[in-house]
């Protein structure tokens, strides 16, 4: 798996960009590994899951 600073293409400022979202939303890293991408949220997903489906009326 590559970590956020080793991924291939696209400028590094854009993935910065995009990374600086996902770490607003809380997120404590993000991983690739060929098309998929994981972001690690740590012990507080689930308070962040509930919020999700909340919004989603789930």
């Amino acid at each position: 798996m590559e970590s956020f600073s080793q991924t291939q293409g696209g400028s590094l400022f854009a993935k910065a960009q995009r990374f600086g979202k996902l770490k607003e939303s809380g997120c404590r890293g993000v991983l690739k590994s060929g098309t998929g991408v994981q972001v690690i949220y740590g012990p507080q997903v689930t308070v962040i899951k509930n919020e999700l489906e909340e919004a989603l009326g789930l």
